[in-house]
């Protein structure tokens, strides 16, 4: 990933840790997430999601997510892949891109809004929907 951010330093910026991701997911097209270990949920990729971005991750980037759009959220498997779907994505004008977006913040809606996971416990504990937008 540093070849490639030194190759296309205006498109690419590698930040190391930073306080808050908003305002890098503001400026962004796409979300990368080129993780080669670990398991579980990506906080980072529901953030992307959320922003309305197209995701490209690896097989250990998405492995807690199921049924995502594969349109929206590209798997790689190498670095070869990642960087053909990264120039994929750079190629998109803006509206193909935001259509993407616009699905990825649909299913993380769907699935992991605040509202979507009060329901999902409240349903299976107590057996009823909660409403938040009533007090």
């Amino acid at each position: 990933m540093k070849d490639f951010a030194e190759k296309y330093p205006k498109n690419i910026v590698i930040t190391g840790e930073v306080n808050s991701v908003d305002e890098y997911l503001g400026k962004a097209r796409i979300f990368i997430s080129p993780l080669e270990s670990g398991s579980g949920m990506k906080n980072k990729i529901l953030q992307a999601m959320a922003a309305q971005l197209q995701v490209i991750g690896t097989t250990e980037s998405l492995s807690g997510f199921s049924n995502y759009n594969p349109q929206s959220v590209r798997v790689v498997r190498d670095i070869k892949s990642m960087l053909d779907e990264i120039e994929l994505m750079h190629k998109m004008d803006h509206e193909q891109l935001s259509h993407l977006g616009k699905l990825n913040q649909k299913y993380f809606k769907e699935r992991y809004s605040w509202e979507t996971v009060v329901n999902n416990y409240y349903s299976r504990i107590f057996g009823i929907v909660w409403d938040l937008n009533k007090s």
